[in-house]
């Protein structure tokens, strides 16, 4: 929301409130035309704080701002994860005596589900009981879908589509997969793992370091490496007792996450702006 933020420091401008800006995405990832790359950096110094989703982007803006305050305040998990359609039945496409490892976002370039499917086709090479659900629809539909048959695994990998009823496939699942080659907070990966899912992810800028405890409820590896990628998949795929002690910690970002936790954090900012400001 840079724009947006620079915007809002000009209306701001010899008024007597305290504007806070905030950045929706991890910035370096979203280049800006010369004008508002210039804008942000100095007009964000007009703003009371600049809130960033993470660690990463809060990095980000101190380096790259004029920003005299910055804080990392996440999404909250919108729990519980409401249904609305299309529903699409979690238990039609494969048997349930099949294990699922899941993914969702849009079918473009920024989820990486070309390198998901390339680690899916080497880890469940020697594992024919795991088959890889896509959620979600997009540009790269067809591409993807033609690698997937040139794989030969189109019999365990399917792309349903857009569904309004991701929850159910939360709760059919055994691992939850973010490919992302970047991201600003992934929603996703929150709610899965607050279902019980252990998740893999690669270590994109910037959200799954934030959620993910490594070797607690997840593994991180290398944005980019799918080799690494189908190598942690693995072996949560071999490892039950592994996947279970990650899926009752995984919950945990239901508190951690929570609508109050974040707010508390919201309201700590505020305050502390307030007193700032106080003559």
């Amino acid at each position: 929301m840079p724009s947006a933020n620079v915007l809002v420091a000009l209306a701001c401008l010899g008024q007597s409130c305290r504007p806070i800006g905030a950045e929706r995405a991890y910035p370096a990832s979203l280049p800006l035309h010369p004008i508002w790359k210039l804008s942000r950096r100095v007009m964000y110094g007009l703003l009371a704080a600049v809130v960033g989703q993470t660690k990463d982007t809060a990095d980000w803006l101190w380096k790259h701002t004029w920003a005299q305050a910055v804080a990392a305040i996440p999404n909250p998990l919108a729990w519980p994860v409401v249904a609305f359609p299309p529903e699409v039945p979690a238990d039609a496409v494969f048997p349930p005596d099949r294990k699922i490892l899941l993914a969702a976002g849009r079918l473009d370039s920024q989820k990486g589900f070309s390198l998901l499917i390339d680690a899916f086709a080497e880890a469940g090479r020697a594992r024919p009981d795991w088959s890889l659900v896509i959620l979600g629809e997009g540009p790269l539909r067809e591409d993807l879908q033609r690698q997937i048959e040139v794989a030969s695994i189109a019999d365990r990998v399917v792309m349903p589509g857009y569904v309004g009823n991701v929850a159910d496939w939360y709760r059919r699942a055994s691992i939850f997969v973010l490919s992302s080659r970047f991201e600003g907070f992934p929603n996703v990966l929150l709610e899965a793992m607050a279902f019980g899912l252990p998740a893999v992810s690669f270590d994109c800028k910037s959200g799954p370091s934030d959620i993910i405890r490594p070797g607690v409820d997840g593994l991180l590896v290398k944005t980019g490496d799918a080799a690494a990628l189908a190598n942690a998949m693995a072996r949560l795929m071999d490892d039950g007792v592994l996947r279970m002690q990650m899926a009752s910690e995984a919950v945990a970002v239901r508190e951690r996450f929570s609508e109050q936790a974040v707010m508390t954090q919201w309201n700590r900012l505020i305050a502390e702006i307030c007193r700032r400001s106080d003559p």
